[in-house]
């Protein structure tokens, strides 16, 4: 099976969804989300599409993943987050892409789905006092405790509540003023 650019944004969309929703492991995703998306994918192009499919399409995307972000790091590389591109002048551009052929279609061009990637194959995950423990139903609020400040369940009060209440601060926030 031949993938085509929207088939490919679309399984990378619908992992990013998944994702988002916080069904990733820290082993990657479920088997149970990739069959939800092959019957996606299936859906849209009128054919079956097979998990195995879905599972080798994004190991694809995962090893470009990879090699995006060794790009990125590389020397003299630089990175335009406006456009999603990899920017390297032309004599670097020229000496890396001899060296390495397969990577010019990674630079000095607009990365193609470059959020859904992160979304799906960044290893950003929270830690310390914001991570949930694994016995911890998914999507149940979570009370993060500061001896200096009140406890505040995530998605409660505002901004401006909060900081009332907090020792030695004025009951009314300074506002920026126009210039």
């Amino acid at each position: 099976m031949n993938w085509t650019p929207p088939m490919s944004a679309m399984m990378l969309k619908g992992l990013s969804e998944v994702v988002a929703r916080g069904a990733k492991t820290d082993k990657g995703l479920k088997e149970a989300e990739k069959l939800k998306v092959a019957k996606c994918i299936s859906a849209f192009v009128g054919y079956d599409v097979s998990i195995t499919q879905v599972h080798n399409h994004i190991r694809k995307w995962r090893n470009m993943w990879t090699r995006i972000v060794y790009l990125k790091g590389l020397s003299g590389a630089l990175w335009d987050d406006d456009k999603k591109m990899i920017v390297l002048e032309e004599q670097h551009y020229l000496g890396h892409t001899q060296d390495h052929p397969t990577d010019a279609e990674l630079l000095n061009f607009p990365l193609e789905n470059y959020n859904y990637m992160e979304n799906c194959f960044s290893n950003k995950q929270a830690t310390g006092n914001y991570a949930m423990a694994t016995g911890v139903p998914l999507r149940t609020p979570i009370v993060v405790e500061d001896k200096d400040k009140p406890n505040v369940m995530e998605g409660q009060g505002t901004t401006d509540e909060v900081l009332q209440h907090l020792p030695g601060s004025n009951s009314v926030l300074p506002t920026a003023s126009a210039s």
